[in-house]
């Protein structure tokens, strides 16, 4: 009698297997599971699958090692090589998501990484929200990059973020308030809410990365949505409009010389 023929099993794309790596790090990142052999195997787990992973796979997997404070120097080399090399292809969340991990871990941004970066901010400028480029600012600022267009167009973008958080402020009706309905902040998959502590951090990181530009645009924009939110009631709840981020906010318009702007700030109840 012949026996029927056993079923193939069919072998996972490189793509799935590259997304069920970078799931699987994420999650032991997040137990805080720090077995120096697992990491190694799927270190090199993650390397047979790099090429053809997506760019928010390569965003999960670089998080997830530098969340575990773990070093795989040349894993992150080939996995920033990949997302510069694919960055057409990334969302803004990815592409903040790798600034971050880099900066977490201590490793210095390429240029190379750094001109993708520029680029896409430059094509898909309406896609990011506030939280994505304060995330972005303050990661460049830890890494020390000092790149004037990357600065401008964070500073450019910030901007223009805060003043659409601040228009959104006027039509949200009160309920909905916490939630912010720019395009950009729905294009970013529902984020959360922005938040004085992000605001502080995008001023910070673009002083930071270039202690002599003004910002005056950008502070303005800043003071506005902050005087708005706390006048709207909901928008920054009192655990997320601490004084200090307020208060950082206010001394670099001071020292911009907008005086308005500052008196604006401390005349404000938080």
């Amino acid at each position: 009698m012949r026996l029927p023929r056993p079923r193939r099993r069919c072998r996972p794309s490189s793509q799935g297997s590259a997304e069920h790596v970078a799931s699987l790090a994420t999650h032991l990142s997040r137990l805080r599971v720090r077995a120096p052999r697992l990491w190694e195997a799927l270190g090199n787990a993650a390397a047979a699958t790099l090429e053809s992973a997506r760019p928010s796979d390569v965003a999960a997997l670089m998080a997830a090692y530098a969340r575990a404070e773990l070093t795989n120097e040349l894993l992150f080399d080939r996995a920033v090589a990949q997302a510069t090399a694919d960055m057409r292809g990334a969302e803004p969340e990815d592409v903040a998501t790798v600034l971050w991990a880099l900066a977490r871990s201590g490793i210095t941004c390429p240029r190379s990484l750094r001109r993708a970066v520029a680029a896409h901010l430059a094509a898909r400028g309406r896609d990011y929200g506030l939280l994505h480029v304060a995330s972005m600012a303050g990661a460049c600022a830890k890494m020390g990059v000092r790149d004037g267009g990357l600065h401008r167009l964070l500073a450019e973008r910030g901007a223009q973020a805060l003043d659409e958080e601040a228009n959104a402020l006027g039509i949200i009706p009160q309920p909905l308030i916490a939630r912010p309905t720019s395009s950009a902040a729905i294009a970013a998959t529902n984020a959360p809410a922005a938040t004085s502590h992000a605001v502080s951090v995008l001023v910070a990181g673009l002083r930071d990365m270039e202690p002599h530009a003004r910002l005056t645009g950008l502070l303005r924009s800043a003071v506005r949505f902050l005087v708005k939110a706390a006048r709207a009631g909901g928008a920054v709840s009192p655990a997320q409009a601490e004084q200090r981020h307020v208060d950082q906010v206010a001394a670099a318009c001071l020292q911009a010389g907008l005086a308005e702007e500052y008196q604006a700030l401390l005349q404000t109840s938080w």
